[in-house]
């Protein structure tokens, strides 16, 4: 387990083990775990060690979490079987979602520590600086093309744009004027002084 989780070797030979208690052991596997923590800290500096932990903490509880959801919801269902065996469903549940939560909290630290020791990162030791823009390798850009092609998100050659044929555009429509109609009585218009009914009006 500590070389599956820490790549790290036992410390102590076999031929030694029988002469050691729990304890004696127990504070070996600290000590040889905390050296090897160390040595890693050195090589790729706080700053790194802790964006790797957040990523490892992060990522591992967000996966367990929905699995640890899932296992509720199973667990749900089925627990009012338990009352055929003269079992009081409710305090099965809760002892069957303690154990379950219990479990859930190992295999997230378990995970945690096999990402934090044996994630690899590589420290550029010529930093970009801030003024340059930073730029990707042709393997990578090509990598990531070829991945995008697969799933359909090829980017498209730039075509030149054809020109728009010109649309005619509609005549603005003028407003209707309707000129005031004179009345019968009404002087006429064209300033006889007569009515207009005496007048073109006949």
């Amino acid at each position: 387990e500590l070389l599956k989780t820490m790549l790290l070797p036992l410390p102590v030979p076999d031929e030694q083990m029988d002469g050691l208690n729990r304890e004696d052991i127990n504070e070996m596997l600290q000590k040889a775990a905390l050296e090897q923590y160390n040595k890693k800290l050195q090589a790729i500096g706080d700053e790194l060690m802790g964006q790797l932990e957040r990523f490892a903490t992060l990522k591992t509880i967000d996966e367990r979490w929905k699995e640890h959801l899932y296992e509720m919801d199973q667990l749900k269902e089925g627990i009012g079987l338990r009352a055929y065996g003269q079992k009081d469903p409710l305090i099965e549940y809760k002892q069957e979602a303690f154990h379950t939560f219990t479990e859930m909290l190992g295999r997230i630290n378990q995970e945690v520590l096999e990402i934090v020791f044996k994630a690899q990162i590589q420290v550029s030791q010529s930093p970009i600086p801030m003024e340059q823009p930073r730029t990707v390798e042709p393997a990578i850009m090509s990598t990531l093309h070829e991945e995008a092609t697969g799933m359909g998100f090829a980017q498209q050659t730039e075509q030149p744009a054809p020109e728009a044929e010109p649309v005619d555009q509609p005549v603005k429509r003028q407003p209707v004027r309707v000129d005031k109609k004179v009345g019968r009585n009404d002087p006429c218009p064209c300033g006889s002084g007569k009515k207009y009914k005496h007048c073109h009006g006949r």
